[in-house]
């Protein structure tokens, strides 16, 4: 995709002719089931493909490569954000099931004060870029009735939580 819009220019006749083909429902089941199977590089190529296809149902695969090696898991990160809003549902449950690392790659995807109780919950976390970027995503959705579990945070032993808690309280 890269060398094709060096190369021509716009790319956005790449991604339509994916987009169209990707229609086939089983498409993205069969792109997701390859990812467990490919090197580092071809993961990342099939990260893209699925987020340019747009499928919701490549958010289970997309998500539990956001612990694999870096090149992998931005790729997937930046799937997921093609994918958008549709597929907060699954962002949300997998914030439940996952560690840190999977709530340090989600974080900043949420996007509804519908996700409060779990944004909430990441506030406990042991890990503070955890708690940054939960607080980070109750100001960016306006969870104003979460101050009272952000207000705690103003103490903590991280300066950076601190701050955090601060920003997302004004």
């Amino acid at each position: 995709y890269a060398r094709y819009e060096e190369r021509f220019g716009s790319g956005d006749a790449v991604v339509s002719e994916v987009r169209a083909a990707g229609r086939d429902s089983g498409f993205a089941r069969q792109v997701s089931l390859a990812l467990a199977e490919g090197e580092p590089a071809e993961q990342a190529a099939l990260c893209f493909l699925l987020g340019v296809v747009g499928d919701p149902s490549a958010a289970p695969a997309l998500t539990a490569l956001l612990d694999a090696p870096p090149p992998v898991a931005e790729a997937a990160a930046s799937a997921l954000r093609r994918l958008g809003p549709q597929i907060e549902r699954q962002i949300l449950e997998s914030l439940r099931a996952g560690g840190s690392g999977h709530k340090r790659a989600l974080l900043p995807f949420v996007t509804s004060s519908g996700a409060t109780v779990d944004v909430v919950a990441c506030l406990r976390d042991a890990d503070p870029e955890v708690r940054v970027l939960a607080c980070e995503a109750l100001a960016r959705t306006g969870a104003v009735a979460a101050v009272a579990d952000v207000f705690p945070l103003l103490t903590d032993v991280d300066q950076r939580v601190s701050y955090a808690a601060v920003a997302a309280m004004t």
